[in-house]
């Protein structure tokens, strides 16, 4: 009895799965430029890629420690990669910044504080300016009644001085006329007399002109006078209200300078433009080359179709017109043969034909014997 045989148990056999990590392509994320067709926004992904990259390192570069007398710099990175700039003051320029700290807060307190200049400038300024207390200007019968008053002190002061010498010259006019024996009360007297109150009234005249200019530079001078009080009394309430603020300006412009940077220049970086609009014309333009190339491939192919076709056709043309032609010259050479047979005389009788050759030939001597004679 045949004995079966055990199969050998089968080894298990475990299967280790083989993990990779897919690479995230530009299609299955969204990326800065997914509006644009998948290659255009492939390629300025990749350049904002590399951008990004080169900024960073450069960025590095560019942030270097540094140690003065004024004191150090050194740079610190966050886990994204973020600088942060710290700085160190040397003992005496950390205490000229405290310093100035405290004077800076000084004049802020000055300013800022309750009752300070600033709200002093506010509260200036709030209200406008009452010029209610100042006097008003004088009118026209002010200046008409200085001018008037003016005018007669200058005339009762010029007239003072003629009474005394009209009187004198009346007593020297009469003394005169009675040593000519001119009566009074006569024509000539009376016309000397004439002659004598012109030049009196004359003088009284031109004492009331001078008067009147006197009045009138009067009232000048007291118009002017009043204006010039007035102007003065509002330039000096406008003085008060503008004190604040003048002082106000005045405070602010002690501050201090503020502590100039004592070390390298931090090079500003920034990410170099991506040419979005010439790499979607580039794209643009490599994919209308390629239809181009497309259609001119397309082309070629049609022409190199018809030049094959039209190559067999004038083969095949040419073929037949070559078997015509030998069919014509067959055709010609069978019609010489022909007419040629046709130009030939029928085959003659034997005899008939031998009895012309003895005719044309031993005939012909025979004859020529008989008659010719032998000499």
């Amino acid at each position: 009895m045949a004995t079966k045989k055990k199969a050998a148990p089968k080894k298990k056999t475990t299967s280790k799965k083989k993990t990779t990590t897919k690479a995230t392509t530009p299609a299955e994320r969204p990326g800065l430029f997914s509006a644009l067709p998948k290659n255009v926004s492939d390629v300025l992904d990749a350049q904002y890629g590399l951008n990004q990259l080169s900024t960073q390192q450069e960025a590095k570069l560019n942030r270097f420690a540094e140690k003065t007398p004024f004191g150090s710099r050194k740079w610190t990175y966050d886990a994204e990669g973020n600088p942060t700039a710290e700085v160190e003051l040397s003992p005496y320029e950390q205490q000229k910044y405290d310093q100035q700290n405290i004077a800076e807060k000084a004049r802020w307190d000055m300013v800022n504080s309750q009752g300070g200049l600033q709200e002093q400038v506010r509260n200036a300024y709030s209200s406008p300016l009452n010029f209610s207390d100042i006097p008003s200007l004088p009118s026209q019968e002010d200046l008409f009644g200085s001018r008037l008053r003016a005018e007669n002190s200058l005339y009762n002061r010029y007239t003072s001085r003629f009474k005394p010498v009209f009187v004198q010259e009346e007593e020297e006019f009469r003394q005169r006329m009675a040593n000519e024996g001119i009566a009074e009360g006569s024509e000539k007297y009376a016309r000397n007399f004439q002659q004598l109150k012109q030049a009196q009234n004359d003088a009284y005249a031109d004492a009331q002109g001078r008067a009147t200019e006197g009045g009138l530079a009067e009232q000048d001078r007291y118009w002017n006078q009043a204006l010039q009080g007035r102007q003065t009394r509002i330039n000096e309430k406008m003085q008060l209200r503008d004190n604040p603020y003048s002082d106000l300006t005045r405070v602010l412009s002690l501050q201090s300078a503020p502590v100039q940077s004592q070390y390298s220049a931090i090079t500003p970086i920034g990410y170099d433009p991506i040419d979005v609009a010439g790499t979607a014309a580039n794209y643009a333009g490599f994919e209308n080359s390629k239809s181009i190339a497309a259609a001119n491939n397309k082309a070629a192919q049609a022409q190199a179709r018809l030049a094959g076709e039209y190559s067999l056709r004038n083969a095949s043309i040419n073929a037949n017109a070559g078997l015509r032609e030998q069919e014509l010259r067959n055709q010609n050479a069978l019609d010489q043969i022909n007419l040629q047979n046709s130009n030939k005389p029928k085959s003659a009788n034997p005899f008939a034909q031998a009895g012309i050759n003895i005719l044309s030939g031993a005939g012909a001597s025979f004859l020529g014997g008989l008659f010719g004679g032998n000499k």
